[in-house]
Order: C-alpha cells, then sequence, then structure tokens
C-alpha cells in the first residue's frame, strides 16, 4: 500500500502565493538572496516574525529570476539594473542557467515524516518531471523509514537525475510548523548531501535545528532575518503611498515606520485605518498610534471592521474559524449564496484574504487577522460555525478536514466516526503520529467506550514502540467482545495481544491467540491474517517446531506479496532466513535474504529502505562462514535506516546486537562487546523487550568472561535464576543462545557434570526440532566438556558431528568461538571432510597467529570527532547537533570512548586521550 497516493495530496500545498499587485521591490534583498546561488551555498533562510513579508520577498525572488533569466533581449525589459519587480538583475542571476523551482507551504499535519517525504517527493517531481522520481517514498508501506533512509531515497534519486540544467531550488515555506525531530532530520541530511545544483529556501518564523553554525562557518548559508525584514524609511514611503497612495508626508511616513519597526503587517494595517481619513484626523491618528504588537493588532482590527459594512464584518467572522475555504464551504458555513463576489471582494479590497491556487478558488487569511476575527465571536457562534464546516468536508469525503471542524465544534461523536473512518489509511501509510494526535484528541470516554478506536491506538502504540502503553490499552478490551461479535475486530485484537505475548516471552499464549486469529479470518486476504502468520511463525520456532515455523512464514509471504504489503513480506523474510539458519540451512537461507532484497528494487536497481533489515541476517550468514568483512558491511546496511517501530525493537533489540557482540569479540575487543552488549540490554528493558533483555544479558556475561571477569559473568547467571538450577530446569528453544553461555561458563569454572548434563538437553531439544545450525555449536562444546574430563574418543565423536554438520553449509565461525579447546583435534577429523576441515584449520592458525585484533585504545575517525568534542565541553545533545546525528548515537560513541580509554566519567577520558597524545 503506498505512503501516500497522489491523489491523497492536497495540491494547494504545492503552490507558491500568488504575488501582490504593486508589492514595494526591495532590491537590498533580493541581491542578499541572489547569493544563495553562488557555488557551494546551500541553504538561503528568512527567518522572522510574522507578517515581515517572508513569504512575498521569496517569491518576488523567484519570479525575478524567471524573467532575468528566461527573458529575451527583444522582450521588453526593465531599466538597466532593474528587476521586472523594481529590483536589480545581478550578475548572479545574468551567469546562471534557467533555475527550476517548487513551493511547499507547510502544515502542522507535516510533522509525520511520512506525510512530509509524500510532499517532499511530489515537490521534487515537479521540479524535473520524470528525473527526480523518489519510489521509496512515494511507493513504501508502513512503520515509514527513519530519517536517514528517506534522505537516501530522495538523495540516490537526485544524484541519478543526470547532468543538471541549471540551479533547481526548493522552499519550504511555513517551516515554523514542523516541530518533529525526525523530520528535521530528514532536512538536515537533504540540505548537506543534495547535489551541488540544489539549493533549499526555508522561510520560518524561529531557527530550525538544521546544524546551522556549521553550514555558517563553510559559507554555505545566505540568511536575511528580521533586522534585515524590516521596512526602512524608503520602503515604508513605497508602501504607504505608493502601492496604498495614501498621500503621507515624509514625517508621517517615518513616524509610522519607527512605531511599526518596519514591520510589515503594521504598515499594511495602519494604511487600511488611514484610508478615508481626513488630513487632520490622519495626523492625529499617526501621533497615536504606538505600543506593542499585541495592542496595535487589536486597535486596527477594530478600526478596519469598523469602516467594513455589517455583512462583510460578519462574513469575516464567520468565515475566520476555516483554515482554508473556497466560495461553496463559505456559503455553507455562512447560509449565503454570494461567497465568491465577496471573495472576490475582499480580495480586491487586500483584507488579509490570500488565494492559495491560481484559479482564485481556494483562500485563507493571514493568521493574525483570521485571529482577531476568531476571538470576536462567542463560544457558541464559533462552535456551531465549526460544526457546519465538518458536515461541509464529510460530505465530500475529507475526513481529516471534518474531524478537525468537528473536534473544535465539540461533536465528539462525528469526530470519532471521522477518526475511526482515516484510522486503517493511517496505519496503512504509516502515519502513526498523526493517527495518535487524533486519538488524543478525543476524550477519553469516546476512547474508552469504542472497542474499534481502542484497538486502532492499541496498533499505533505498538507500532511505535510503546509496548507498555499498547498493552494497557488493550488487554482490558477481549472481555468485552461477544464470542460471536465483530470477527475482524477481535482477530485484531487477538493479533495484538499475541504479539505483547511474544515480546514479554509467554510464547505459548502467543501461538494460542494467533492461531484464534487465523481462524476468525480464515477464507479471508487481510493485513491481520499476515501479521496472525508471522506471530505464529514465530512461536513455532521458540516452541521447537522450526519446520512448522518455516511454512507459517512462508504462507505468511505469499499473502502479504499478494496484498502488496512490502513491509510485511520482509518482516517474515527475516525471520524466514533466521530460522533457516538454526536448522543448518544457510545457503538456503542466502538466496532467501538476497531474493528479498532484490524483490524490492526501485526504478535504478537500488534496494528499497524497506529491504535494508534483510541485510542482518545476510550479515550473520556471513559470520557463520568467516567471512567478517562482508559481516560488518552487511551490519551497517542492515542498522543504517532500520524500520520502525515493533521491526526496530525486534532487529535492533536482538540481533543487531547480537552479531556487535560476536563480531568485537572476533576482533579481539571485548571491551566494546562489553559496552554493546549493555547498551542493548538496558534499551530492550527500557522498552518491555523481556526476551531481548534476556539473551543481551547473557552477552554481557560472554563479554564479562572474555575479560577474565568470572565472578560478574557467575553474579549474571545468579541472578537470572539460572546457576543452581542449571540442567535441571526445562529448556526453551528461544533461550538457546543464553544456555550456549551458560554452559561456557559451567565449563569455565569446572562444573563439567553440570555442563555436559545441560549440553546432553540441548542437544536432544536441537534434535526434535531440526535446530542442526545450533548443534554445531552444541556438538563443539560437548567436544570440549570431554576432552576437559580426559574422555577424548568422546571429544572426538562430537567433533565429527559437529564437522558433517557444519561441512555441507560452510559454518566455518563455529568453530574459531567454540572449538579452540579441541583445535589440536581437528587433524584428526579431517578425513570426514578434506577441504572443509583444513579451511578451518586455516582459518584457526590465522585467528591465533596471523590475524591482529583491532586495538582496544584504538579510536574510529567518528569517535575522535567526538572525543574533541567532549574536550571542548559540548554536551551529547550539542555534539549531535553539530554532526547532524542523533542524541543516541552520540551516547553510544561516547560508552565506546569510555570503555577503550578505561575511563569512567567525561573528565577522566579526557585526561587519559590526552595523556596517550590523542588529542592535539
Amino acid at each position: 500500500m503506498p505512503l501516500m497516493q497522489a491523489s491523497a495530496l492536497l495540491r494547494t500545498k504545492l503552490h507558491s502565493p500568488e504575488p501582490r499587485a504593486g508589492s514595494v521591490a526591495r532590491p537590498r534583498l533580493l541581491s542578499r538572496l541572489d547569493e544563495s546561488l553562488h557555488p557551494g551555498h546551500r541553504l538561503a533562510l528568512i527567518c522572522g516574525p510574522a507578517g515581515y513579508g517572508k513569504t512575498t520577498l521569496v517569491r518576488q525572488w523567484l519570479m525575478g529570476l524567471d524573467v532575468s533569466v528566461r527573458g529575451s533581449a527583444a522582450a521588453a525589459a526593465p531599466a538597466a539594473g532593474q528587476s521586472p519587480a523594481g529590483g536589480r538583475a545581478s550578475a548572479a542571476r545574468q551567469a546562471v542557467p534557467s533555475p527550476r523551482w517548487e513551493w511547499l507551504t507547510l502544515d502542522s499535519a507535516d510533522n509525520d515524516i511520512a506525510r512530509f517525504s509524500a510532499y517532499l517527493a511530489a515537490a521534487l517531481e515537479q521540479v524535473e518531471p520524470g528525473s527526480w522520481n523518489a519510489p521509496a517514498v512515494k511507493h513504501e508501506a508502513a512503520p515509514p523509514e527513519s530519517p536517514f533512509g528517506v534522505a537516501t531515497a530522495l538523495l540516490n534519486s537526485m544524484a541519478a537525475s543526470g547532468a543538471p540544467r541549471g540551479p533547481a531550488i526548493i522552499v519550504l515555506d511555513d517551516y515554523q510548523q514542523i516541530q518533529a525531530p525526525a523530520v528535521h532530520e530528514l532536512v538536515g541530511f537533504l540540505v548537506e548531501g543534495a547535489p551541488s545544483h540544489v539549493r533549499w529556501v526555508i522561510v520560518t518564523r524561529e531557527d530550525p535545528p538544521l546544524g546551522l553554525s556549521r553550514l555558517r562557518a563553510r559559507g554555505q548559508l545566505t540568511e536575511v532575518r528580521e533586522a534585515d525584514l524590516r521596512f526602512t524609511v524608503p520602503e515604508a514611503a513605497l508602501f504607504l503611498n505608493g502601492t496604498m497612495r495614501l498621500g503621507l508626508t515624509d514625517s508621517e511616513v517615518e513616524a509610522l515606520a519607527g512605531r511599526t519597526e518596519g514591520w510589515a503587517a503594521g504598515l499594511q494595517l495602519a494604511g487600511l485605518s488611514l484610508r478615508g481619513r481626513e488630513a487632520a484626523d490622519r495626523i492625529a491618528f499617526v501621533a497615536d498610534f504606538s505600543g506593542s504588537h499585541r495592542y496595535v493588532i487589536d486597535y486596527l482590527i477594530d478600526e478596519v471592521l469598523r469602516r467594513q459594512p455589517p455583512e462583510t464584518r460578519r462574513f469575516l467572522c464567520q468565515t475566520a474559524v476555516l483554515g482554508r475555504f473556497c466560495p461553496a464551504l463559505c456559503d455553507a458555513v455562512t447560509g449565503r449564496e454570494d461567497s465568491r463576489d465577496m471573495l472576490a471582494h475582499l480580495d480586491r479590497a487586500n483584507l488579509f484574504v490570500i488565494p492559495l491556487d491560481d484559479r482564485r478558488e481556494w483562500y485563507r487569511y493571514h493568521s493574525l487577522f483570521a485571529g482577531c476575527l476568531d476571538a470576536l465571536l462567542t463560544e457558541g457562534e464559533r462552535a456551531a460555525l465549526h460544526r457546519r464546516a465538518a458536515g461541509w468536508f464529510e460530505a465530500r469525503d475529507l475526513a481529516a478536514e471534518a474531524a478537525g471542524h468537528a473536534l473544535a465544534g465539540g461533536d465528539g461523536v462525528q469526530a470519532a466516526r471521522l477518526v475511526r473512518r482515516m484510522a486503517p489509511e493511517l496505519i496503512a501509510r504509516g502515519e502513526l503520529e498523526g493517527l495518535l494526535r487524533w486519538l488524543d484528541a478525543l476524550s477519553a470516554n469516546e476512547i474508552r467506550d469504542d472497542i474499534e478506536l481502542t484497538v486502532f491506538r492499541a496498533w499505533a502504540l505498538f507500532l511505535t514502540g510503546r509496548l507498555k502503553d499498547a498493552a494497557a490499552a488493550v488487554r482490558p478490551m477481549l472481555p468485552r467482545l461477544p464470542a460471536e461479535g465483530d470477527r475482524d475486530v477481535r482477530a485484531q485484537l487477538l493479533v495484538l495481544l499475541s504479539w505483547l505475548a511474544n515480546f514479554e516471552d509467554q510464547v505459548a499464549a502467543s501461538a494460542r491467540m494467533a492461531g484464534e486469529a487465523l481462524d476468525l479470518t480464515a477464507g479471508g486476504e487481510s493485513l491481520v491474517r499476515v501479521v496472525a502468520f508471522d506471530l505464529l511463525g514465530e512461536a513455532q520456532v521458540r516452541l521447537g517446531a522450526g519446520t512448522a515455523g518455516t511454512r507459517s512464514f512462508r504462507e505468511g509471504i505469499a499473502l502479504a506479496e499478494r496484498l502488496n504489503h512490502s513491509f510485511a513480506a520482509v518482516a517474515m523474510t527475516y525471520n524466514l532466513a533466521m530460522n533457516l539458519n538454526r536448522q543448518g540451512r544457510r545457503a538456503e537461507a542466502v538466496s532467501v535474504s538476497r531474493e528479498g532484497i532484490g524483490r524490492y528494487l526501485d526504478a535504478r536497481g537500488v534496494p528499497r529502505p524497506v529491504a535494508d533489515q534483510l541485510y542482518l541476517p545476510l550479515a550473520l550468514l556471513s559470520y557463520e562462514a568467516n567471512e567478517l568483512e562482508e559481516a560488518r558491511d552487511h551490519l551497517g546496511k542492515g542498522l543504517e535506516s532500520p524500520p520502525q517501530g515493533v521491526g526496530l525493537n525486534r532487529v535492533l533489540l536482538v540481533d543487531g546486537p547480537w552479531l556487535k557482540v560476536r563480531l568485537a569479540l572476533a576482533a579481539g575487543d571485548a571491551q566494546a562487546a562489553l559496552a554493546t552488549a549493555r547498551y542493548a540490554s538496558q534499551s530492550a528493558r527500557e522498552a518491555g523487550h523481556a526476551r531481548a533483555a534476556h539473551i543481551m544479558a547473557a552477552c554481557e556475561a560472554q563479554a564479562q568472561l572474555r575479560l577474565g571477569d568470572t565472578e560478574a559473568a557467575i553474579r549474571w547467571a545468579v541472578d537470572a535464576g539460572l546457576w543452581d538450577r542449571g540442567p535441571a530446569r526445562p529448556l526453551a528453544p528461544g533461550n538457546e543462545l543464553v544456555d550456549l553461555v551458560l554452559a561456557g561458563l559451567f565449563l569455565e569454572t569446572g562444573r563439567l557434570l553440570d555442563a555436559k548434563a545441560l549440553l546432553t538437553d540441548m542437544e536432544a531439544a536441537a534434535l526434535e526440532g531440526d535446530r542442526y545450525g545450533r548443534l554445531i555449536r552444541i556438538n563443539l562444546l560437548e567436544s570440549a566438556a570431554e576432552m576437559a574430563a580426559s574422555s577424548r574418543a568422546k571429544a572426538l565423536g562430537h567433533l565429527v558431528q559437529a564437522v558433517r554438520l557444519a561441512a555441507p553449509e560452510g559454518y566455518v565461525r563455529a568453530f574459531l568461538d567454540e572449538g579452540a579447546p579441541v583445535a589440536g583435534l581437528l587433524p584428526e577429523v579431517q578425513g570426514k571432510s578434506p577441504a572443509f576441515v583444513a579451511a578451518v584449520i586455516k582459518a584457526a592458525a590465522g585467528h591465533r597467529d596471523d590475524h591482529i585484533p583491532s586495538s582496544p585504545d584504538r579510536l574510529t575517525e567518528q569517535e575522535t570527532r567526538i572525543l574533541r568534542l567532549l574536550a571542548a565541553g559540548m554536551s551529547n545533545s550539542e555534539i549531535a547537533a553539530e554532526l547532524v546525528i542523533k542524541a543516541g548515537t552520540v551516547k553510544w560513541h561516547v560508552h565506546n570512548i569510555y570503555c577503550k580509554l578505561g575511563a569512567g566519567h567525561r573528565a577522566q577520558a579526557v585526561a587519559r586521550a590526552r595523556a596517550r597524545g590523542l588529542l592535539t
């Protein structure tokens, strides 16, 4: 399902405001914007309070670019040195090829990265149709990609668009509406990473968090700020006497310019109030005109409205509740039949009505003017107007606008009905935060009493990783559903409960509820059924029925592909590949992963971000073959732009960190392995992911063993309830990674009987569940246990079994991780698989003698950069802003720096770095 269909886009957001006749030309500012076209520049920032003419200035500049660059010598041209709008045609304009530009007006709904990305992709497509196509953004399924993933798709599209044909300018207007960190991060990536011919123009009331200081230091930023935007006295004279034709004296213009501090909206309001006044009255008005902006606005709005006919005043107030409006909507809200004529009159009279399209069909009021008009309504009048607007929008299937007005009008029943209608599409498009905002706007009673809305809320919470909140929302619901109630709603609820049980390690309950959901949806094809197959497959694997799990995954993948739900198909392909590896079918798992990546390519043959998580099984499979560089490369791709929500929790909190620990240990960097495991364990506990926390705590113990801290590893086993119960406890296939660590700990501490008993039980369980991949490591540990017990013949028997299982699929790494105690026996079993054993012996020799592990003291380039910023006294959040990375990423690097320097805090790390010459 597409992220956002083209038909769902509001086209007026992609139209720049119409230029005003008689707008004052401001050559000094046009010249400043011309600088943004110089080589090396990336961003033009126009920043100032409301009403300072920011949008008008940029529109004027773009129109001047159109004419001064494209106009022919034979065409009628402005005077030398003047732009068509009265500014000058600068050398910068004349020196560049024909520009292409597109305008995107933002609103609060664009804080959803999925929605923002869809509109941005549409804007890029308008700049150069067919070339800057961003299929990964337009056609991706929920959940939405990370900022890095979206940016990568867009930047790759730009890079593939061919040789540039002049500057390409993207204007983001009303950027102050954006508050979501993810959208800021996406824009930051694009500003810094776009091709050199791309220029970004941001129009905003406040500074965006986009690393402006860095751009400024590099000479890549052009700025126009409040002090620049203030009208000078000559500009005020042109506006008041030229545009508004008021005939004010120089002293009157100077007084108004001074009292408004060059504020364009204040000058306009003053000019409207001055129209038609006698000379003496005008002098008194100018003399009395003073006060803060708030009081000036209150006074002038009263003055302007008082001079309008009653019908006009009434129309203005009644339509002030509308964020945007057309004649038909105004008729419905006001009860009139002549709104088109009224809007045309307001437009001609310059009464703060702003056209939103070229056909003068849709308008909006200046926000300050609308706010003042709205304040004149009573609560009852305002609510009634909103309810009429809601009815009009709902009748035209514009559910979002209708719901907004219903909420503002106090009609919770209508709002709930509309949100219920929007929810499935919002979930499918990945606009989860947007859905939660709608649901939060409804009253608690409306949510609590509506089972369907509660289910939608739980889905949104769950898919954004808020597991505890999702559980609290959904658990009280199931008893309220009658057995013969809505089968689809009941199936959704069961799937949610199954998913929560999965995360909380209640595997049997998860399998039971997933099975019930499949029974309820039998004969149909839906996303709920797809997810139920995935959950059933995961539960079957963890209960030891690996072959049944493989069947469930394959059936779910086929259904997801029929439904064109790529995110679900990829998630199950991921699970299928990991399960095949557990079964010892490495080659097939590699094939499944690569085919999955190849199935989700964009038009240029580049994997779409949704497929990135399939690089994680590829990384693990490369590691199993001892292809460590390939494993690191695949791991980086898999974790660089991970899917959000549930996929994020599953992938980042289990498989990704587990492999990072293994790679660090393989490189001899046990400190880094320990830091990775601790960070992942803490993250898992915070997310409520019990199984991930259990596994990563075991990884901590394994790293501590490698560091020689056996006591810490024993404390882990005691705290986890494993140390005393050992082999007597029932085994769970989902905990095999933990049991392998425990068996190694028993061997390390001389508890050979406990180790052998545990490994015997594990071998029997793995055989029963067809987990032959796990049997390789189990047999190697059994061989080590028998060697420690001086049972050479038995040790050789287990080693032979490990070779027979590993050789056909190339499982080399297990012998390097677990086989050191029995490496000397390898030549004695070489006849079982000569080529494979020879490769293992060679790899083991290199591992012992030739391989130089990465030094724990050696910092990466990124860690060195962060260390320097730490030494400069910058906080983690400041470092994140400076390097344009996430605060969590900084925290991760700081952990690694501390570990590598053996430091416990910042000051100690800096001191040790200076002592070692790492800081110059």
